[in-house]
């Protein structure tokens, strides 16, 4: 198994409406913004599918995200690969996965399933289409969804995770509204044992998240306990996301993350901003708002009237929250 030591997500290379490389899109800047503690983070994992779509490929193709997997790769650090799947068109997924893992050199897929496969009926059906395509033994494969099976009765959970495709479970262990990481990681272990025995490696946050009873993120000593278990216990971790942040400028937390004493390299004088910023869903959008995958791009996701969330940046009329973009038409400031 590739999962081993400390890993990052990267979400998107490039902004899909400026048409400009995003900071950490461009592999040198990452490696030498990463220097003080590149020693110690074994690899990266770049969203390189959406459904049975190819995602990451700047100008409709893969020059860009070859030469940022290569470069990084020859800096001796891990590049894999993730995909978000969806129940309605599995086997077109499946499909997609096999094409980028040849395409792109990948050795582990990381398989993110989650609302759209809580379903009433023919779940384990579509999840086990999904996995018959992906072609065994050529590269490590990991369910990448919740954290505590239990609380979702309708997930295929067997069909993915004991799959003989399937090599390994990567838990999203988001402790959200609360500091219990390890207690959380310890439960997230006992209820997947009752499922399957594979090797078990945490997904982990490294983010900041509006709720209902307000602004929530993770301490320092959640981040290192939660670190410290899953290395000693698991012998691997991931850290979602390495976009969140560089966004948020977090380098004490990457200090935490890696367990290097290094100083933050000095970062140039931001601008004045407003941002972040939290914006409250408009009872006008009803009966929901969507959420898309750039300014003016394809819709992802919902967020329900009332709902409060937190604005990283600007462009135009849209607003990045951190699983996408929303039109500022529809929020209020809080």
């Amino acid at each position: 198994m590739r999962l081993r030591g400390t890993w990052f997500y990267v979400w998107n290379l490039w902004n899909r409406n400026s048409k400009q490389i995003l900071p950490w899109g461009d592999p040198d800047t990452l490696l030498n913004t990463l220097g003080p503690w590149l020693d110690d983070i074994d690899g990266f994992c770049v969203k390189v599918a959406d459904g049975s779509l190819a995602f990451n490929q700047v100008g409709g193709n893969d020059k860009h995200i070859k030469n940022w997997i290569d470069t990084i790769r020859a800096a001796g650090k891990e590049v894999e690969g993730w995909q978000y799947v969806y129940s309605d068109n599995p086997g077109p997924c499946g499909d997609r996965a096999e094409e980028r893992r040849e395409k792109l050199g990948l050795n582990m897929l990381l398989v993110d399933a989650e609302k759209e496969w809580n379903l009433p009926y023919g779940a384990n059906k579509k999840a086990k289409l999904y996995m018959d395509k992906l072609h065994n033994g050529a590269f490590d494969v990991g369910l990448n969804t919740y954290r505590f099976p239990d609380f979702f009765p309708s997930f295929p959970f067997d069909a993915f995770a004991d799959h003989d495709k399937n090599d390994f479970v990567c838990p999203q262990v988001y402790w959200l509204g609360r500091h219990n990481p390890v207690e959380q990681l310890m439960e997230s272990y006992e209820q997947y044992r009752v499922i399957t025995n594979k090797p078990f490696v945490p997904a982990a946050c490294a983010f900041g998240e509006q709720l209902k009873s307000g602004y929530w993120e993770p301490s320092i000593e959640d981040i290192v306990n939660m670190r410290d278990a899953s290395l000693s216990k698991f012998g691997g971790i991931i850290w979602w996301s390495r976009d969140w942040l560089w966004n948020m400028k977090k380098w004490e937390w990457m200090t935490a993350i890696c367990g290097s004493p290094a100083a933050p390299p000095p970062p140039p004088p931001p601008p004045p901003s407003e941002f972040p910023k939290m914006v409250k869903v408009k009872a006008s959008a009803s009966p929901y708002l969507n959420v898309r995958d750039a300014p003016d791009g394809a819709d992802i996701g919902d967020l329900t009237p009332g709902t409060i969330v937190t604005v990283i940046e600007q462009q135009g009329d849209w607003l990045h929250v951190r699983d996408g973009w929303i039109h500022k038409g529809y929020v209020d400031n809080v």
